[in-house]
């Protein structure tokens, strides 16, 4: 079958060869060629690398994240694994980890042997003295394949000690910096063949050798192809020998924990312990791969690595890169920010804010993110902070932004809305750049994009109806709302729009709008299943001591809006006399009726601001005032009413009819 598969691709490629329709050829031998690859024989990629070197034009690549290379080779930027690889090569105790190609001097330069007339060691040997433009035209050579296979025949031959240095020579390819089909193709052919051999030999391996096996698949660039499990094997091999490893091959580890994104949270646990034993010796660069191999395989489990990791980070912040605080900010916010410290110690805390706000301007627009994303998780931070968000929005270039990017600073905006001046104002740029994005080829990602950055912009009162109609377009929501937790936010933001602005509706009317209404049920049970238990807890007792104070008949407990469980509400006269449920429910229309609904905040619902001089003072946070704001447009009066509040009160019941005469004499202003 592959064989036929290949010779299809053969002519096609003649077709593409001779100038003819190329882009529309070229993609029909992209697919026959990987319907020949799916065959799993490694000799049929033999054929298929004959192909020549692919302009970049005529390749499916998100440009975004890649750079041209003399029109030829796509350079692909993946800078956090590439800084931290470097830094693990400069390092002379590291560099024993690695397949770091040795110094293979010139060849005769007299030589006229083309590369088909020699064997695998000796073409790797002058790919390696020429420029990398050439370079990459001579590893896409229809022989290269060949010999590759040549030399492989004879792999169980090879002692260890010739294996690893024929690996270290092949790390010349080092596809890493170049990047084509027909290249892919020789990385996923390499790839197989190593993997199999590698496996066979790994239980008689070292640990040293493990992992520098290991290194292979990141020059490849075949970390994360599954097929290839040698990767992670290699883990559960290590595992065994936890209680020997030294703190590099912990590092190491972990650095290749980052790469595959598959590791056990039980192994990573057990390597963060283990090194968060020698935190102090750690190198800044060291820290940051700790932080990015839990980072990556998701891990949120408690460790002591996390208390030390702050103080770390204070004593040692000014001589980090970018880069290493981008790796500690994502750990810290995946493990829930520093929140972890808020009882441990408040000087640390406030320490840590000032160390993060006086580093701000050095750190690159992305990083600086990824800190304000972390403390707003953390519920704490200073003004400083502050007016680095608000430097951020207006003088930054954000067409040069990720869309990623533009909606989590559109969310940091919504959510920090009480503490910024005009949030609206720097709304307006980010709006106009995500209407701007190409959105063609990645609708699937930018649909979860313009659904975070809508969701940050209804907590100010923002509703940009095109970016809405772009979500609620009838392919666009039905894709969404299978997708996760997407049907809550698609509900939540439509039932802003509803109490908000209602003509937007008529805007961005469809069939797929009529029936997320028609599904109000089903979100509200989801949205209750998400309910924190503080809160739960606190609506008890707030609701047994109103009905107390007033009695059961005049306490109600229902829901109003799309964002939460149950308010508890209750209906006065304009002196404050309560009214009996059944009497106010049989006429809604009482003329001098005073509807409350009493709001439960806890915690959760406030940031904890620092001001220049370090004093604190908590402000509600966007989202909790975006409820108060439409309880006031369905006509309600809402009562803010903090745990704190309540629970310390003597008089429980005094402190509620003061609060609200407090509410009712608010209203009549």
């Amino acid at each position: 079958m592959a064989t036929t598969i290949l010779r299809r691709c053969g002519r096609t490629l003649n077709l593409v060869m001779q100038q003819k329709s190329r882009p529309i050829c070229l993609q029909k031998f992209h697919r026959l060629l990987y319907a020949a690859i799916n065959d799993r024989n490694p000799s049929h990629f033999l054929q298929a690398n004959s192909c020549q070197i692919i302009p970049v034009h005529w390749l499916q690549i998100d440009t975004r994240a890649t750079v041209k290379i003399n029109n030829n080779v796509v350079k692909v930027l993946e800078e956090e694994n590439e800084y931290f690889h470097g830094c693990l090569e400069s390092s002379p105790i590291y560099r024993r980890y690695l397949l770091i190609a040795p110094d293979l001097g010139k060849l005769n330069t007299e030589s006229k042997s083309q590369p088909y007339d020699l064997d695998l060691r000796q073409f790797l040997v002058k790919l390696s003295t020429e420029p990398i433009e050439e370079r990459y035209k001579m590893i896409s050579y229809n022989k290269f394949g060949k010999l590759f296979m040549n030399w492989s025949n004879n792999f169980q031959k090879l002692s260890d000690e010739e294996l690893f240095l024929d690996l270290k020579l092949l790390s010349v390819l080092n596809l890493r910096l170049g990047f084509t089909k027909p290249l892919k193709s020789i990385a996923i052919l390499v790839g197989t063949v190593c993997n199999d051999e590698f496996i066979k030999r790994m239980p008689y391996w070292s640990v040293d050798q493990i992992l520098m096996a290991a290194d292979l698949f990141f020059n490849l660039r075949c970390n994360n192809i599954k097929k290839f499990t040698f990767l992670d094997k290699m883990f559960l091999e290590i595992e065994k020998n936890l209680s020997a490893l030294e703190k590099e091959e912990i590092i190491m580890t972990l650095y290749y924990a980052n790469l595959r994104r598959n590791c056990t949270f039980h192994f990573l646990n057990k390597l963060t312990r283990k090194v968060s034993e020698t935190i102090s010796s750690c190198s800044p660069s060291e820290v940051g791969i700790i932080c990015l191999g839990n980072f990556k395989c998701k891990n949120v489990q408690m460790t002591p690595f996390h208390y030390m990791l702050p103080p770390y980070l204070i004593e040692n912040i000014d001589s980090m890169d970018s880069m290493i605080v981008s790796a500690i900010a994502k750990f810290l916010t995946g493990s829930h920010g520093i929140r972890f410290l808020t009882d441990k110690s408040q000087d640390l805390k406030l320490q840590l804010l000032f160390k993060l706000a006086q580093k701000a301007p050095e750190l690159d627009n992305g990083t600086l993110l990824k800190v304000l994303e972390m403390v707003e998780r953390a519920r704490c931070i200073n003004l400083k902070l502050v007016r680095q968000l608000e430097s951020l929005s207006l003088n930054s270039n954000l067409r040069q932004w990720r869309t990623k990017d533009l909606a989590k600073m559109s969310f940091l905006i919504g959510n920090y809305s009480t503490i910024i001046e005009n949030p609206g104002k720097l709304l307006d740029d980010i709006i106009a750049e995500l209407l701007m994005a190409d959105r063609k080829t990645e609708m699937k990602e930018f649909l979860p994009v313009v659904s975070l950055a809508l969701d940050g912009m209804a907590r100010v009162g923002v509703y940009p109806v095109e970016l809405l109609k772009l979500l609620y377009v009838e392919n666009n929501s039905e894709y969404l709302y299978d997708k996760k937790s997407y049907s809550i936010t698609l509900y939540q933001l439509l039932d802003s729009i509803r109490i908000e602005c209602p003509q937007i509706l008529e805007e961005i009317s469809s069939p797929f709008v009529s029936n997320l209404f028609a599904r109000k049920n089903d979100i509200q049970g989801k949205i209750r299943l998400r309910l924190p238990e503080a809160k739960k807890k606190f609506l008890k007792e707030l609701s047994d001591t109103l009905k107390d104070v007033f009695g059961r008949g005049f306490v109600k407990e229902t829901s109003v809006l799309a964002f939460d469980d149950n308010n508890i509400e209750l209906c006065v006269t304009e002196d404050g006399e309560p009214i009996l449920v059944k009497k106010w429910e049989k006429d809604n229309n009482m003329a001098k009726c005073k509807r409350l609904r009493f709001v439960m905040l806890t915690s959760i619902d406030f940031y904890e601001v620092f001001d220049d001089e370090n004093q604190s003072r908590f402000h509600i946070k966007g989202f909790t005032y975006m409820k108060l704001r439409q309880m006031k447009k369905l006509g309600y009066i809402p009562i803010p009413v903090r745990e704190t509040d309540l629970s310390q009160s003597s008089d429980k019941g005094k402190f509620i009819k003061q609060q609200i005469q407090q509410a009712l004499d608010i209203n009549k202003k």
